[in-house]
């Protein structure tokens, strides 16, 4: 997830008024988050119900979604076991968080840099000392620690440093920081598993940079910069719907005998997720409020 992060701050524009900057991001975060969550609760209301015979109401499974997805947790809470985790969803939660308070740090460092730079160890710091101890609602306590990855993208950006003579000195570097972390840190933010958290840092910036490099490199390819285009546009979708099959849809309930196949066959399971997630892509971009409702683009018309 940091790369994810990193690159949020790499494309963002953290400048210009607030309010328009908020309305944004609830329309190209929490909205789509809304909508994935009500069209699970349809799917449970109209077909796994009955298919199922799930004894419970309307109502409860209104109230289970409905603070599952008000607190937007990815883990499941200790201290209150009846709020559900929600699975990838989180990220969007944390992301919208990250990116109000990347926001308001900017315009505090437009007026100082100091105190700027100050705000983001800050925030990093109360991140790390918060979150292995408590979950707090839209996965604040992770966005606080992204602050450092939204501010490296940040700075990558404005220094044009992928653009740089000597970038390769760059990618040697992000090389060299990637493999020391494999061996000697690892981060999992959702779980708020923040050890070696410097080396961690190195690693996952390190391959963050490389990440985006390579898709820099890739865009004088025209072909494939069609393809991973085509992906890009399709990523929120993507990441609302490519574990639904087993966290909300209960497709290994419907068809045991697939499912026990593709939990066998792990380069398949993902396959099978990214194809059904592009179908629903497809789907929803002929769809007036769901184009709408997830940013997407109108699809090509066939003459």
């Amino acid at each position: 997830m940091p790369l994810f992060f990193l690159l949020s701050g790499f494309t963002s524009n953290f400048v210009g008024e607030p309010w328009p900057f908020i309305r944004k991001k609830v329309l190209t975060l929490v909205l789509p988050y809304v909508i994935t969550l009500f069209i699970f609760y349809l799917y449970w209301l109209f077909f796994y119900k009955w298919y199922s015979g799930d004894g419970n109401s309307p109502t409860t499974i209104a109230s289970i979604l409905a603070w599952g997805g008000i607190y937007g947790s990815g883990m499941a809470l200790p201290e209150s076991p009846s709020i559900l985790p929600i699975g990838p969803l989180w990220f969007i939660l944390a992301l919208f968080s990250a990116n109000l308070i990347g926001f308001y740090i900017m315009m505090v460092a437009r007026r100082s840099i100091i105190a700027g730079a100050s705000l983001v160890c800050i925030t990093v710091v109360i991140g790390l000392a918060v979150g292995p101890r408590l979950y707090l609602p839209f996965s604040i306590d992770i966005a606080f620690v992204a602050q450092l990855f939204i501010f490296a993208g940040i700075a990558l950006r404005r220094f044009e440093v992928l653009s740089a003579p000597r970038s390769w000195l760059l990618i040697l570097a992000s090389v060299c920081a990637l493999v020391i972390s494999r061996y000697n840190g690892a981060m999992d933010m959702n779980g708020r598993n923040y050890n070696d958290f410097f080396i961690s840092s190195v690693g996952a910036m390190g391959g963050s940079i490389l990440v985006l490099y390579a898709a820099i490199s890739l865009e004088r390819i025209p072909r494939l910069e069609r393809i991973l285009s085509y992906l890009g546009r399709a990523s929120l979708v993507i990441l609302c719907f490519h574990t639904a099959d087993t966290s909300f849809f209960h497709f290994p309930q419907l068809v045991p005998s697939i499912y026990q196949w593709l939990d066998a066959h792990p380069l398949w399971l993902s396959v099978w997720r990214l194809s059904y997630s592009m179908l629903v892509f497809e789907a929803f971009r002929r769809i007036p409020f769901m184009r709408y409702a997830y940013s997407l683009p109108r699809a090509a018309r066939v003459s």
